[in-house]
């Protein structure tokens, strides 16, 4: 699950560069922010943090209508950025659904897909205080 904060502050960016549009790529918000000098700008790796992209109509009106503006994600929660207005828009949308397909189908690579697939590799050399294989998964 993305952190809370970097998926709010996301939305918010595409928010923005919807409104505005321009440079895709924003940084974490402050608490979070490496300050590490010389750092950079958060990249893929992050979970959750993805360049800025443009919104549909629908998504823009959805997200205003919750009450998200660039500056404020509206959550009534700070650990967790809850932002009760979106949930229930959220939850509505879910409820009217008939059906709903979550992905496009399994992925048959076993190594380098985002996919919700338990992947395992057994490395032949032994960890010495234990004496078993070292599994990476």
């Amino acid at each position: 699950m993305p952190c809370p904060l970097v998926l709010a502050q996301r939305i918010q960016q595409d928010l923005a560069h919807t409104i505005v549009p321009g440079d895709r790529n924003w940084d974490l918000p402050e608490v979070i922010r490496c300050e590490e000098e010389g750092a950079g700008l958060p990249t893929k790796n992050l979970l959750g943090w993805a360049p800025a992209t443009t919104l549909s109509t629908e998504q823009r009106q959805l997200i205003e209508g919750a009450g998200i503006t660039p500056d404020d994600f509206g959550a009534t929660t700070g650990r967790y950025q809850l932002n009760k207005a979106l949930f229930e828009i959220i939850a509505d949308h879910m409820r009217r659904t008939t059906s709903m397909k979550l992905s496009d189908g399994l992925h048959e690579s076993e190594k380098g897909s985002i996919s919700q697939v338990i992947w395992q590799e057994i490395i032949t050399y032994l960890i010495p205080q234990y004496q078993i294989p070292n599994i990476i998964g």
